[in-house]
C-alpha cells in the first residue's frame, strides 16, 4: 500500500486524484489537505489537464470528513505541539485545512467527485 495521503494519475486530459487514507475512511487530515492543495496546484500548472476527478481509496467510504481524532489530539497537545510549517495555537491545523480547502475550491480546473474507488 502506498503511504502517500494523495495519489494522482493521468488518463489523457483527466487527472484522477485519490484521497488515500482508506484505514480512516479517507478522513481529511492536515497532511492530506496539504498534499491535496499541492497536487491541485501542480495540475493547474499543467496545460494538458482539463478536469480533475476526486475519489477515495478503498471500498468503505469516499471521504468521512474531517479527521476528528487528529483534531482532538492537536487540541489536547496544546500550542506547544505544532506541525511543521504551522504556528501559534492548537487550532492552527484547522486554519491550514481551511486555507488548503479554499485553494482547492478556487481551482481554475473543474473538479468533480466520484464515489467509485479507483484503488483497493
Amino acid at each position: 500500500m502506498n503511504d502517500m495521503p494523495v495519489l494522482c494519475e493521468r488518463q489523457g486530459a483527466v487527472a484522477i486524484v485519490t484521497l488515500n487514507r482508506p484505514e480512516k475512511h479517507n478522513a481529511i487530515s492536515l497532511a492530506l489537505t496539504t498534499a491535496l492543495a499541492e497536487t491541485i496546484r501542480e495540475l493547474e500548472a499543467d496545460e494538458g489537464v482539463h478536469v480533475i476527478v476526486l475519489t477515495g481509496a478503498g471500498d468503505k467510504a469516499f471521504c468521512a470528513g474531517a479527521d476528528m481524532a487528529e483534531a482532538l489530539e492537536r487540541q489536547n497537545q496544546g500550542s506547544g505541539a505544532q506541525q511543521p510549517g504551522t504556528t501559534g495555537s492548537p487550532y492552527n491545523g484547522v486554519t491550514e485545512v481551511r486555507k488548503a480547502t479554499k485553494r482547492t475550491c478556487r481551482s481554475r480546473l473543474p473538479i468533480t467527485s466520484s464515489a467509485l474507488s479507483t484503488t483497493k
